[in-house]
């Protein structure tokens, strides 16, 4: 019995050239390209003669060829950024704002992602300047500026903007959070509701570079409220937050410290410690109000937490606007752009109608 031949057939992705447009339109690839780039020249041709050269190209679905536009120009109109990977609120909001940004001012966008504290992450701004990106949006961490990857950066002038996570006296433009007002916001807001005693859960200050001014801009804030620093209700915890579960718990429920009310820095942050009061039968917010200063964003939910967000649609729409600036003028200062906090209501804050009437409300 006669074995059955399968032939496999590999289709090839044929593109156009201007050769093959100027051959069919009886006209020089040099007169193609002045018509499709709509720059001009020396040669000389028609309306008809253009029409003609479009429709062609139309036809065999021409595109123009990334390299030679950027030998042309000198540019590859796409810029990079790279995501830290677990951060839903940074894909979720600050991405599509960074995308339209971008094309507003006639860019691409070519994204990559890594967790922040991974090697990989710095492989991966690699491969976005391995890609001829004309400029970059990062985000910040430690060990990136003592890195050989950030003294790359500097001694070429690659454009960049770092987000979040700065370093002061750094060449680099960064945008980032008004720690200052977000703080104030919270705290004023508390202080209006007849809160007096208030406490602050926030990241390791070891593992988040900024977690030490996030912790000076609320004391800061604390002190102009002219409220009491409790500098024992100043909490840090790590990323994975379960070490010191009973520790966080008893610091914010102890009587004698009769703390109303507590400051949580990150939507997962407010969301264990929410969780925790309740099963140790807190009732939130009569027992202990929360407020949380997130990125976060809680309009499509119907549990909202109290909340002063971060605003990442202005932030990531500066970020390229600022990269852009830079692109176009490299030899300006490197700016530093901080975008103000909104106060969000919620269902974990309440008011205290005199001092003293913990658990009233």
């Amino acid at each position: 019995m006669a074995s059955k031949t399968t032939t496999t057939t590999t289709r090839t992705r044929q593109r156009a050239t201007l050769a093959e447009i100027g051959r069919l339109s009886k006209v020089s690839p040099t007169v193609v390209s002045q018509v499709l780039s709509g720059r001009k020249g020396t040669s000389r041709y028609s309306d008809e003669t253009a029409k003609r050269v479009k429709q062609i190209a139309k036809r065999l679905h021409y595109r123009p060829g990334l390299a030679s536009k950027f030998v042309r120009q000198g540019r590859t109109q796409i810029l990079g950024i790279a995501i830290p990977s677990i951060i839903e609120a940074y894909v979720a909001r600050l991405l599509p704002a960074c995308i339209e940004a971008a094309s507003d001012l006639g860019f691409q966008l070519l994204v990559n992602q890594a967790v922040l504290t991974s090697d990989d992450y710095d492989e991966r701004i690699s491969k976005l300047l391995d890609a001829n990106v004309d400029g970059l949006i990062f985000f910040g961490k430690p060990s990136f500026f003592e890195s050989e990857l950030h003294k790359e950066l500097i001694a070429t002038r690659q454009p960049v903007v770092c987000v979040e996570h700065d370093v002061v006296g750094s060449e680099i433009d960064f945008i980032g959070i008004d720690e200052t007002n977000c703080s104030r916001l919270a705290v004023e807001h508390l202080k209006k509701l007849g809160h007096q005693r208030i406490g602050f859960l926030y990241e390791q200050e070891s593992q988040i570079p900024a977690a030490h001014d996030r912790r000076v801009a609320f004391e800061n804030a604390i002190e102009q409220a002219k409220l009491p620093v409790l500098s024992d209700a100043y909490i840090q915890t790590s990323h994975n937050l379960l070490p010191n579960v009973d520790a966080v718990i008893s610091k914010l429920t102890d009587p004698d410290e009769a703390i109303t009310a507590v400051v949580v820095r990150g939507h997962k942050r407010a969301r264990w410690l929410y969780d925790h009061l309740v099963k140790s039968n807190f009732r939130i917010p009569k027992n202990l109000s929360i407020i949380d200063m997130t990125a976060h964003d809680y309009a499509a939910e119907a549990f909202k937490f109290n909340s002063v967000r971060t605003p990442l649609e202005a932030m990531g729409k500066q970020a390229v606007e600022l990269l852009v600036a830079r692109i176009n003028n490299p030899e300006r200062p490197a700016q530093r752009v901080l975008c103000a906090g909104e106060l969000k209501p919620g269902h974990t804050v309440h008011q205290i109608h005199h001092v003293g009437d913990v658990g009233m409300a």
